[in-house]
């Protein structure tokens, strides 16, 4: 149970680089500031103090979090800059036991992007809003990362990715809307991961509030999204296995707009597995701007129920099918 006036959120504000390498560095536990850890204390101060003495150091240095602990901390911002790395980790192995916490985050500082950041082995639950976030941010490693949400929690996505690029998400087990991609996002990485319960991997929402895209997706705004690739991926009774929705409402009501972010070269390489609902393959592209591009390649998706049935849909989609569909997808347009 949180104390009434706590809220249950850690971000992190990165102005210089984050995360050390292996190399010597000075350590600085929170506990040696004034944090208890007891699940009840607010340590937000004693988290603060610790951040600042890191940052002062005169050298590469690590802020200690010891483990077995549940820190109860309101939204905190790390800022720098600082001069040297830093290494955020748990006292017995590199990385971080998040017990209520609610988002965990790499941002930009003026115009400069984050250089070289690495999470690794964190363990976040329940959060009521995104658990991790990367926004205007560069080559950024996250693994081994393991998040904990109920699959109808409202919309509190695992990892979501926002202005960013070069960023690697690798072996890790993600609760709820799993990874989330938003505009002006490229080269995003991401291998050996395990969704669900809930959403899996998106790419969206894009051009929402008629705004410009660049990854793809809502209705309205404009930009594109294109050479996206999902493969090898294995799919156990889920809702859409594969959607291109660009006629997505994240409101009640949404009206009918002329512009559509612009989707292009998305492909589905080596995909299998089973569909909980009957349409499977789900290509529901803009009137006013055609799907380009999208290919299909050895796609095996048979129903989850035994005796059901898997069925594609397509509006306004153009692509090529190759090796195996099933199911078959004739409304796939030249």
């Amino acid at each position: 149970m949180v104390s009434q006036g706590l809220v249950n959120s850690l971000i992190i504000l990165v102005l210089a680089c984050f995360i050390a390498g292996r190399v010597a560095a000075s350590s600085y536990s929170v506990t040696d500031f004034g944090a208890k850890g007891d699940g009840v204390t607010d340590d937000t101060k004693a988290f603060l103090d610790t951040w600042n003495a890191t940052c002062r150091s005169s050298g590469p240095s690590i802020l200690l979090i010891p483990a077995g602990k549940t820190f109860l901390l309101n939204p905190i911002v790390f800022q720098g800059p600082c001069q040297f790395y830093i290494r955020v980790q748990r006292s017995s192995s590199c990385s971080l036991l998040l017990h209520a916490f609610s988002s965990f985050g790499f941002f930009r500082s003026n115009a400069q992007l984050v250089p070289t950041a690495q999470v690794a082995g964190l363990r976040l639950i329940n959060s009521p809003r995104m658990h991790l976030v990367v926004g205007f941010s560069s080559t950024i490693r996250i693994t081994g990362l393991t998040i904990t949400a109920p699959g109808d929690s409202p919309n509190t996505d695992g990892i979501h990715i926002e202005q960013s690029r070069n960023v690697i998400v690798s072996d890790s087990t993600i609760g709820d809307d799993c990874i989330s991609i938003g505009t002006a996002s490229f080269h995003v990485n991401v291998s050996w991961v395990t969704c669900g319960p809930g959403h899996g991997i998106s790419v969206g929402s894009l051009g929402m509030d008629n705004s410009r895209a660049e990854v793809s997706d809502i209705q309205g705004g404009y930009g594109y999204a294109n050479r996206i690739i999902f493969e090898n991926i294995n799919f156990t009774a889920v809702m859409n296995p594969i959607i291109i929705d660009q006629h997505y409402c994240p409101a009640t009501v949404c009206a009918e707009k002329p512009s559509a972010v612009q989707v292009s070269d998305v492909r589905f390489i080596e995909a299998r597995g089973t569909s909980s609902s009957q349409v499977a393959i789900n290509f529901n592209c803009s009137q006013n701007v055609a799907c380009t591009g999208i290919t299909i390649q050895n796609v095996e998706i048979q129903p989850a129920q035994q005796g059901g049935q898997a069925s594609s849909y397509c509006f306004n989609a153009h692509g090529t099918v190759t090796g195996v569909a099933k199911p078959a997808v004739p409304c796939l347009m030249p």
